[in-house]
């Protein structure tokens, strides 16, 4: 007992050692503005905004919204954060006492030990608990801890970068669907001032004024004006495609917001300073984490080096007799 009290005392005292380095963040030199920029102008970033205040079309908002609840890569994300999450906390649990329970019963001839020329037969029935706490003296389990956690830490930030890109995809598709619209209106509205012109020329020829080459030539101005309209709403139909796959959902028709939203003049935009830019970006801070995680796993591999204590004990019942099976006798 003294020699047991003794090692679990030094082992407790030697439980702050972590072997490996700890993580520091590499020094990276950033421009203090951006090129053309004064000091004195505003060091705020739109990227400080929430989204749904930067997007000022109420129908943008509510479908980027929709995305975020139903997009399947994003629902991927999500998964895998919960996945490092569980196996943080399963790498974390190591640096508690295991406890197991076993029973059984069991039936053999003869000794496995001893074999005898007379080997007899019997039954043993035992039911007992083991506890086994494996003493953190290099701080393998600590770094394996660290290293599990920064792993938990990117996947969230992977998710965080799923969601930024998710954002910008429905954005930029609502957008550039905006801006097939406007293209069709003025391809239908070129489509009827040639049909007036040709209408035009129609009415000379008829009346004795003009000659058949205008008109075979505002045919086929016409013509290529229809051509380049239905060319337009073939090009929204595949946009509005495009968004049913970002949002989740069937492909169909994409409502549209009010006109005068769209196209509000938009005001100026502060760039921020790069350092923060770069600190802010999910992308950058995920593959910080992924280097933390790294850095841990060095400690790890170092304490691998060394032997492992463990405290240890086993309690239960053993007997061949299952009518004695809780009696003092049968006490292992």
């Amino acid at each position: 007992m003294r020699r047991a009290l003794a090692l679990a005392i030094a082992a407790f005292t030697l439980g702050g050692c972590l072997m490996g380095p700890d993580y520091q963040r590499p020094p990276i030199q950033s421009p203090a503005n951006f090129r053309d920029q004064t000091p004195t102008q505003d060091t705020q970033s739109i990227a400080d905004l929430p989204w749904w205040n930067v997007f000022q079309d109420p129908v943008l908002v509510q479908l980027v919204g929709e995305a975020v609840q139903n997009n399947r890569d994003l629902r991927g994300a999500v998964a895998r954060v919960a996945q490092a999450r569980a196996l943080a906390r399963v790498q974390k649990a190591q640096i508690l006492p295991a406890l197991t329970a076993n029973a059984g019963a069991s039936y053999g001839r003869g000794s496995l030990q001893f074999p005898t020329e007379s080997p007899t037969t019997g039954a043993v029935f035992e039911v007992d608990a083991q506890m086994s706490w494996e003493i953190d003296v290099w701080g393998r389990i600590r770094r394996g801890t660290e290293a599990a956690v920064a792993e938990y830490l990117a996947t969230e930030q992977g998710r965080r970068a799923a969601t930024v890109s998710l954002v910008a995809d429905v954005a930029v598709a609502y957008v550039e669907l905006r801006q097939l619209d406007a293209q069709l209106d003025v391809s239908r509205r070129t489509v009827k001032n040639y049909q007036r012109t040709l209408q035009l020329f129609q009415d000379q020829l008829h009346g004795g004024a003009g000659s058949r080459l205008p008109v075979t030539t505002g045919q086929a101005q016409v013509n290529d004006a229809e051509a380049v309209a239905q060319n337009v709403e073939r090009l929204i139909v595949r946009q509005e495609n495009l968004l049913s796959l970002l949002l989740g959902r069937p492909p169909g028709p994409i409502a549209r917001g009010p006109e005068d939203v769209f196209r509000a003049t938009t005001r100026d935009i502060p760039a921020g300073l790069p350092s923060t830019l770069l600190e802010r970006r999910p992308d950058v801070l995920s593959a910080e984490q992924r280097l933390v995680a790294a850095n841990a796993r060095i400690g790890v591999a170092k304490a691998d080096f060394f032997p492992r204590f463990s405290l240890t004990a086993l309690a239960g019942l053993a007997t061949p007799d299952l009518g004695n099976i809780f009696k003092d006798s049968s006490l292992v």
